[in-house]
């Protein structure tokens, strides 16, 4: 199931099938899923367990789900999106805006924006990297607020862009 992902597996002797589980199995399972759940909380944790030990995992972190019937068994914990890293994404929009400035005469105002918003989009429908192409959108954002910005002061200055 791991390598169906595309990750690596991280075997664990605590999610190994017992026939007499200690008093404290439940909380010990919960204890190692969170661990691994708190080294990257974007990302989404699988567990491969045998039956028993899914139905103490699930009393542990999500009691109000009841185990599903059949050999995998899903739990919904709720997931934060990944943040978007807002300095790049304004030094980018400065950069490309400084960009779009210095192209002006080559290209018309609208194709670099217009390439990022295109690569912005692609990079939302690439599951775990929407948060690349949200920055990108926020960047793209930024460069139009400076072009305009620089453009209203070019204006009231003349001669100085």
């Amino acid at each position: 199931m791991v390598e169906a992902l595309g990750r690596t597996p991280v075997p664990d002797v605590l999610l190994a099938p017992v026939r007499f589980p200690d008093v404290d199995r439940g909380h010990r399972l919960d204890d190692l899923v969170r661990r691994h759940a708190v080294e990257d909380r974007y990302r989404d944790v699988v567990v491969v367990a045998d039956p028993a030990t899914v139905t103490l995992l699930l009393r542990a972190l999500a009691p109000d789900q009841l185990p599903e019937s059949g050999p995998v068994t899903e739990v919904g914990l709720p997931r934060a999106p990944r943040p978007v890293p807002l300095g790049w994404a304004a030094a980018g929009g400065i950069a490309l805006a400084l960009a779009t400035g210095l192209a002006s005469p080559l290209l018309p105002v609208w194709v670099l924006p217009g390439l990022v918003v295109l690569a912005a989009v692609v990079l939302l429908v690439v599951p775990g990297r929407g948060h690349w192409g949200r920055a990108l959108l926020v960047g793209t954002g930024v460069a139009v607020v400076v072009a305009v910005l620089a453009v209203a002061s070019s204006s009231r200055f003349p001669g100085s862009w």
